[in-house]
């Protein structure tokens, strides 16, 4: 579940967290992906989202400024803390969202839908 939450940038995908642990996590699944996710939602950490009917899963981040309060609860405290999920939050995310060749309009789709702010999807190198 930390590893949702502390993927770079504002939302988080299976393949994302996936490709970006420090272990190869071949064990997510789909069901272990959502499982988790919905787990988070219920803590009030963000949400769950499909995109292209149910078969595609991104978690939906909440904001730095709204997660504060709910991080230092005792069921969250161990999942990261206010610090370490505001430098991740605003990292640029990874390119299995931002380019991802399976669903390349997936970065405006996320954009379009209004779930995430188009400045959150800077480009490497742009300045924050």
């Amino acid at each position: 579940m930390a590893g949702i939450l502390l993927l770079p940038g504002p939302v988080a995908t299976r393949v994302a967290v996936k490709q970006s642990s420090r272990i190869f996590l071949f064990s997510v699944t789909k069901s272990k992906f959502e499982t988790a996710a919905n787990y988070l939602e219920t803590l009030n950490l963000g949400s769950l989202m499909y995109l292209h009917g149910r078969s595609y899963q991104i978690f939906v981040k909440k904001l730095p400024t709204e997660i504060g309060p709910i991080l230092v609860t005792e069921e969250c405290q161990d999942l990261c803390n206010l610090y370490e999920y505001t430098q991740r939050f605003n990292m640029v995310p990874p390119r299995s969202i931002t380019h991802n060749p399976r669903s390349p309009d997936l970065k405006n789709m996320i954009v379009n839908m209004g779930l995430v702010a188009p400045e959150l999807f800077r480009e490497e190198g742009e300045a924050t």
